[in-house]
């Protein structure tokens, strides 16, 4: 059963999201949800919750919505997601991902919610799939978009209310990680971290590509790929056709990512396109070193000097610098203090005050549908 909202007469926010266990997203919500509580809102979370996930959540005072429905075609997810409101007494409806910008934006529409869309992509995520083109059409009449970066906005050229909220680090809960190797990889150097949803754009395979030319220098290697996704098959197949299946380790979903990377010689991201990568930017709060592909979004996170850049189709080129930084410590150090350097000023406690001060005004005096771009909605990073 949901549990209800702690009594109090601040600001109603219901969050929504497919699930609280995964990738960037994920993160962000579990990050932000009790400080925006710790802030005087009422927060409500409406997400698939697994394990003890909703105790940890109500006892940050946080009130908790579970997805019942099967899947995430079920229609019984917009009546679930209505009641959910209803429960909430929801001021301010906050979408994030795709399925439920959809569900959630036709909530919103249909019971004059406030509704903000989050925008975690940049445009080149985006084909012209059905969803897509419903997410699009739907996001017209939200409130607010909220990208995490300018890339994310651009996916809204036209929407006359756009804002951009960095994503926040717990910089405090990083520094306070051990750097202990997990069990898992432990008696292995170097040790070569990657954080990613398992689908294409992630490119885990060119990452895979360059490993046995990696191995000639470093035969113990060993590539610890953390996170799930469609195509965890076909890189194990990758990996097995390769010859590199003692190298690498699939970990899964890892929800003691911050660990790993501060145990980890490396972190690498191949990603062909990003919005602001929260994997890289942990990566950086930890001092962990990083190969980068040469994408924007990458070089806006962490800097020039950050990372070390490479085409990650040319694999040569991906595992020379992977060789670089592990045989060079000076320019490993040098590289990690620059990407740590300019991910600083984004915490997670400065994007909650932001957040909630965006949920105050979208309560207090929703702005009418169509209008134009205006001073309530001013641009924050």
């Amino acid at each position: 059963m949901p549990t209800d909202p702690p009594p109090g007469d601040e600001t109603r926010i219901l969050l929504c999201i497919p699930s609280v266990g995964g990738g960037g997203a994920e993160r962000q919500v579990r990050l932000l949800a009790p400080r925006l509580v710790e802030r005087g809102l009422r927060v409500s979370l409406f997400s698939r919750f697994a394990g003890d996930e909703v105790a940890g959540l109500t006892a940050a005072g946080i009130a908790c919505f579970p997805i019942e429905a099967a899947g995430n075609h079920d229609p019984r997810l917009v009546a679930e997601l209505a009641r959910a409101a209803r429960r909430a007494r929801a001021q301010v409806l906050h979408t994030w991902l795709t399925q439920m910008d959809v569900i959630g934006g036709a909530v919103a529409l249909a019971t004059r919610t406030a509704w903000v869309l989050s925008e975690r992509c940049s445009p080149d995520h985006y084909a012209g799939r059905l969803k897509d083109r419903m997410r699009a059409w739907l996001g017209r009449f939200a409130n607010v978009v909220v990208a995490n970066s300018a890339s994310g906005l651009a996916v809204w050229p036209d929407h006359p209310r756009g804002m951009v909220i960095a994503n926040g680090i717990d910089h405090e809960a990083i520094s306070l990680t051990p750097a202990a190797v997990p069990a898992a990889a432990a008696g292995r150097s170097p040790l070569i971290v990657t954080v990613a949803r398992l689908a294409p754009q992630k490119r885990i395979d060119a990452v895979l590509r360059a490993l046995p030319r990696v191995r000639r220098s470093f035969p113990d290697v060993l590539l610890a790929i953390l996170g799930k996704g469609p195509d965890e098959g076909a890189l194990r197949a990758l990996a097995a056709e390769l010859g590199v299946e003692r190298n690498v380790l699939f970990a899964g979903f890892q929800p003691d990512a911050w660990t790993w990377l501060k145990a980890a010689s490396l972190f690498v991201s191949a990603s062909r396109f990003e919005g602001q990568p929260n994997a890289v930017l942990e990566a950086a709060a930890a001092g962990t070193p990083q190969v980068l592909s040469d994408i924007a979004m990458h070089r806006d996170a962490v800097g020039d000097g950050g990372a070390l850049f490479v085409d990650p189709d040319d694999a040569d080129a991906l595992a020379a610098a992977v060789g670089a930084l592990i045989g060079t410590p000076a320019l490993a150090r040098t590289v990690a203090a620059s990407a740590r350097s300019a991910i600083l000023p984004l915490s997670i406690g400065r994007a909650a005050d932001l957040y909630a001060g965006l949920y105050r005004r979208a309560a207090s005096g929703r702005p009418r549908l169509g209008a134009g771009r205006g001073a309530p909605w001013s641009s924050a990073v």
